[in-house]
């Protein structure tokens, strides 16, 4: 059982959680890491309380063999990338209404060849596995986007999705929609023009997903590798 850390009591005192972990002699490290445009953020949202508060999130999940020092840097680096993505695609809070959780190493598939990060609409949960899920959370977030506007603003009782999950059924056509669907029909149209374009025929992007297995089929990945890209139709 992990525990969702919505408050921490051992920071209450202290407002910001980088003089915390300075004065147990723990250093915050993410800023070596972080290359390009300035993330525009305040060093107070080194502390987690103000990161969920600032970007209205649910809460945080730690998994127990996170250290300290790796659970202040995930925070930090968590709330730079939020910030990155409420800049890129315009919507403000990040947190979908205080709906989207994130944990970090608490939530891992075990298996041959286990997940790096996943998304449980169940809980509105984002996992990104300590060891592998650095790089994961545009992805995992473009799933929780399409997750909430099914779930919530344009419903169908077919799919809780605006993607329509895990169906393979990407030549479904934008047409199909009516006026009362027009997410669903604005996702359709994304989904279907990065596999057979415009023209009507298979993009680099299609070509590159003939003859794969059923999973890269899935309307709800198709939507999310196209997120997390800058050029979509031709990933690597």
């Amino acid at each position: 059982m992990q525990q969702v850390y919505k408050t921490s009591q051992n920071l209450r005192s202290y407002g910001r959680q980088a003089a915390y972990w300075r004065k147990h002699g723990v250093n915050i490290t993410f800023n070596k890491l972080r290359t390009g445009k300035k993330p525009g953020l305040n060093l107070n949202l080194l502390n987690p309380i103000a990161v969920r508060e600032h970007f209205k999130l649910a809460g945080f999940e730690y998994g127990n063999w996170l250290s300290q020092e790796e659970r202040a840097n995930w925070v930090w680096a968590t709330a730079v990338a939020l910030k990155d993505l409420e800049r890129i695609i315009g919507i403000k809070p990040a947190g979908l209404n205080g709906d989207l959780a994130i944990a970090f190493g608490a939530r891992g598939r075990g298996g041959s060849a286990p997940a790096v990060a996943h998304y449980e609409p169940s809980t509105m949960f984002i996992n990104l596995t300590k060891k592998y899920g650095i790089n994961s959370l545009a992805h995992e977030y473009g799933h929780a986007l399409d997750h909430y506007f099914g779930n919530y603003y344009d419903q169908d009782p077919n799919s809780q999705f605006l993607s329509y999950g895990r169906s393979i059924n990407w030549r479904m056509h934008p047409s199909k929609f009516t006026a009362n669907h027009k997410l669903r029909k604005a996702m359709t149209d994304v989904i279907h023009t990065a596999m057979v374009g415009k023209d009507g025929r298979s993009t680099a992007y299609g070509k590159r997903l003939a003859g794969r297995k059923a999973y890269w089929l899935r309307r709800t990945e198709i939507f999310a590798r196209i997120f997390e890209r800058k050029h979509p139709v031709n990933p690597a």
